[in-house]
């Protein structure tokens, strides 16, 4: 039972990091109207860093340039020859750094023409393209990670690759709401059908935003607006 307690809550934190994951491109694609991406990802970073110092006095750790012994790489199973204290500690970090800036400020400059679906698509290519090299580099990867890998991007591809936002349903329920005597019967499979509801003001406009810049307040006014609740045939 212990065992499956530990199974069932790292399931759980991959979920949650997941949804973090998800809703930082919408955040990245919103940003970007008040911030350039340079300056975007500059707060962002700054923001992840400050979070981790806590963790230099929390953890414990060999001061920078302490000996260490020769392991093997978890990555390509070599053991890496002892060098100077560059090489070992300053180096490795300079190189993963320096490819995180060169990747996110191509996310983050890519972003501005494009939807946070697409970009979110196009990042989790990662997902093929790291058992891929893994490969080249010597290492096994089985036919199971290969399978998993595939539905995980066809999966996102399904979720993210919309290509555009419907609301007709509730359209459609309104116009049966305000007319009544032009219809018979109406009805919607829209998840779209209570949009002056708690938060829904909020994500509409999100949404509207990502799918090319459009504004739910230029729409119907701000949140609490009568034309809001005009338009909702939930209300109605």
């Amino acid at each position: 039972m212990k065992d499956r307690g530990g199974f069932l809550g790292g399931d759980a934190l991959l979920f949650l990091t997941s949804i973090i994951w998800g809703f930082a491109f919408v955040a990245q694609r919103v940003g970007m109207e008040s911030l350039g991406p340079f300056a975007f990802n500059g707060v962002r970073y700054l923001i992840g860093a400050v979070s981790l110092l806590p963790l230099l006095f929390l953890l414990p750790g060999k001061p920078a340039g302490t000996s260490h012994d020769a392991e093997p790489s978890a990555f390509t199973g070599h053991v890496a020859k002892k060098g100077g204290t560059f090489a070992r500690v300053y180096l490795p970090p300079l190189l993963a750094g320096g490819a995180m800036f060169f990747g996110s400020s191509f996310q983050q400059v890519g972003i501005v023409t494009t939807t946070a679906g697409n970009a979110a698509f196009i990042t989790s290519l990662y997902v093929v393209i790291v058992p891929f090299l893994g490969s080249i580099f010597g290492k096994k990867v089985a036919g199971i990670d290969w399978m998993a890998s595939l539905v995980a991007v066809g999966g996102l591809w399904l979720i993210t690759m919309t290509h555009g936002l419907s609301m007709s349903g509730g359209s459609a329920l309104n116009l049966a709401v305000w007319h009544p005597a032009l219809f018979l019967f109406a009805a919607s499979l829209s998840g779209f059908l209570n949009p002056s509801l708690g938060l829904w003001p909020i994500l509409i406009n999100v949404a509207m935003r990502d799918a090319g810049g459009f504004s739910a307040t230029d729409m119907w006014g701000p949140k609490g607006d009568p034309a809001w609740k005009r338009n909702d045939p939930m209300v109605n």
